[in-house]
């Protein structure tokens, strides 16, 4: 089972309770219904009984199923309208949600529980199509809960976790659609409050569209999530060789050594978002369809080609394709460096492509020993390829996220050097939406073959031979904490181009523990002990709300859960040191360590205020 025993067992007892309450008040109050004895007289002697209320608004007929009301995904609560005890205003409910247990009746007597969600933006009541009778639920029988309820209970949790995850992508929904509008992003905050989870999270939803917290036990999912984000840590010693690209020691067959240029890490990521290319090193992706075209134009499937220009004749002579009544036939290498330029960058329709833009596109890709071209004849049989080429290879629109973790601890200008430029929303892509080249020359740019050099290899050709630029689904995740100074010294040039959004130690509490099922009974403590500590800090000489701490921190209570005293636990091994940090050098460090500590303390709000409002 997924649940444990005693967890299905407090269940079996709230609905047996549910249904006790519902048919007290529908049988007038009768002493003889269906678990009165058990359930619904004790109250009764001690005179608390509340047949109405709204358990998830506090209220006191939330008390009489205090004994069964936590779960592992939460706390379900009891809501009954005792005017209309039958009305769809009574039923039990994940706190928090939509997700109900109803009553379905005959008579005055219940017939079956059934499942539904309420969809507060809509007003739509949504069946489930999970429904039992009391008897298959086997409630009142006095045994272990069978199968039925188990899998009643299953399907229950099971909608929970959605609504979780669909909140949880809600919540990430703002970041995604933050970085997506900008391609760069820092997400900065005080330490703790798990930029660099959310960092990952935010990646994989854009990957996978699920959360990070769910494909990390997931091999399969691990690797593709892997191949499309990369993670580097910057700091004081990393440098433009580690990031783009430079010269590295080799030895040679001869044990001699020399240097090599190579690709720096963010370079060798932007090659891999080069789908196609990947295709490339894999297979050649030209010859397949090159000749399925003349096979075509062999059998006579295809006889003539439409261009913007008009229509030609096309025939196959000695293993060529030759076009129109002149019988011209096209440079089969040229054609081949063409498509796979095309190919590379995803682009199947050349519409928009005139003759100009040919002749310019065939001078860069021969390094100017080709000028010229017959745009007609190469604008059809191009068009004609790439569109089954579109058909044979899938389009991978992924996006490739790279995460820099603590972006201010390098030395930015020095590690980015040229690519100030390449990263800037506005120059992503090799060519503008104007058609301007957006290409930098890196600094080892001319020891990279190119077409026309002795050691040039036309099939491992670097695709950025011709100058760097970043693809434009290629984007930058950074984070970074409040309190590292050296934010200060970090170019403006590079801050223009980032989006910037601070991190809450409030909302990591949210992000973090509130809605995950380890903290459920602990969560409220959790939360007045972070809260009150971190008010506290904020209202500290020399301390502000950069020095908060986030919720990555309490999140280690779980290290100690089994210990006497988990909190004090959590305060001397993680909380103390870096309090302790913050006041070095302060004249009363000790006495403002201890009133943080008292802060920590305090789980009511009355001694909260009473103390942080202390000296």
């Amino acid at each position: 089972m997924k649940y444990q025993k005693e967890e299905i067992q407090r269940f079996k007892y709230l609905l047996e309770y549910f249904v006790a309450h519902l048919e007290y008040i529908a049988n007038d109050y009768s002493d003889s219904s269906l678990g009165y004895e058990k359930y619904i007289k004790p109250l009764v002697d001690r005179d608390t009984f509340k047949y109405s209320g709204q358990g998830y608004n506090g209220q006191g007929i939330q008390t009489q199923i205090s004994e069964w009301d936590q779960y592992k995904n939460g706390q379900i609560c009891i809501n009954v309208y005792g005017a209309n005890y039958q009305s769809r205003a009574t039923y039990l409910n994940w706190q928090g949600t939509g997700n109900n247990i109803m009553a379905d009746w005959q008579g005055k007597h219940i017939d079956c529980l059934y499942l539904q969600y309420y969809d507060p933006d809509t007003g739509e009541r949504l069946p489930q199509n999970v429904s039992s009778t009391i008897k298959e639920l086997g409630l009142y029988d006095n045994q272990i809960p069978n199968e039925t309820l188990c899998n009643f209970f299953d399907k229950y949790n099971n909608m929970i976790e959605k609504f979780k995850n669909k909140q949880h992508h809600m919540k990430m929904d703002k970041y995604i659609e933050l970085l997506k509008a900008n391609h760069n992003l820092i997400l900065t905050g005080a330490p703790g409050t798990g930029k660099t989870f959310m960092a990952k999270d935010m990646a994989s939803q854009m990957i996978l569209g699920k959360a990070y917290s769910e494909i990390v036990k997931g091999e399969e999912e691990q690797d593709i999530f892997n191949h499309y984000c990369q993670f580097v840590q910057f700091h004081p010693s990393y440098d433009y060789t580690d990031f783009v690209e430079g010269l590295r020691p080799i030895n040679d067959t001869d044990g001699n050594i020399g240097f090599k240029r190579k690709d720096g890490v963010f370079k060798e990521f932007c090659k891999r978002s080069f789908f196609n290319d990947r295709l490339m090193e894999q297979e050649d992706v030209f010859e397949p369809v090159y000749k399925g075209i003349m096979s075509d134009i062999e059998k006579g499937k295809l006889k003539h080609i439409k261009t913007p220009y008009g229509s030609y004749d096309v025939e196959v002579e000695k293993g060529r394709i030759v076009y129109g009544n002149d019988k011209r036939t096209e440079s089969k290498e040229n054609l081949k460096l063409m498509y796979e330029h095309f190919f590379r960058k995803n682009q199947f329709d050349l519409s928009d492509f005139q003759k100009d833009d040919y002749w310019q596109l065939i001078e860069n890709l021969t390094s100017g020993k080709t000028k010229t071209c017959d745009y007609v004849y190469y604008s059809g049989i191009l068009q004609k390829m790439l569109e089954r080429a579109d058909k044979i290879y899938v389009d991978d629109d992924t996006p490739y996220i790279f995460i820099i973790d603590e972006i201010n601890r390098g030395e930015i200008s020095k590690i980015f050097g040229e690519l100030f430029f390449s990263i800037d929303p506005g120059y992503r892509g090799e060519y503008d939406e104007n058609g301007n080249d957006n290409k930098v020359q890196t600094q080892y740019q001319n020891i990279i073959p190119k077409e026309g050099d002795k050691d040039f290899d036309p099939q491992n050709a670097d695709v950025f031979r011709h100058g760097f630029y970043v693809p434009e689904n290629v984007y930058i995740i950074g984070t970074m904490n409040d309190i590292d100074r050296s934010v200060e010294s970090m170019d403006f040039a590079m801050r223009r181009r980032f989006a910037w959004q601070e991190v809450t130690a409030e909302e990591s509490y949210a992000n973090m523990i509130e809605n995950d099922s380890d903290f459920v009974l602990i969560k409220d403590e959790i939360k007045q002990r972070m809260f009150s500590l971190n008010k506290a800090i904020a209202e500290t000489e020399g301390m502000d709300e950069a020095y908060q701490i986030g919720a990555a921190y309490f999140r280690k209570y779980l290290d100690y859960q089994d210990k006497e005293n988990p909190f004090e636990c959590l305060w001397n091994n993680h909380l103390k040191g870096l309090l302790f940090e913050y006041l070095r050098g302060n004249r009363r460090a000790k006495d403002l360590l201890e009133k943080l500590h008292k802060a920590y303390n305090k789980t009511s709000i009355d001694e909260q205020s009473a103390h942080t409002s202390e000296g």
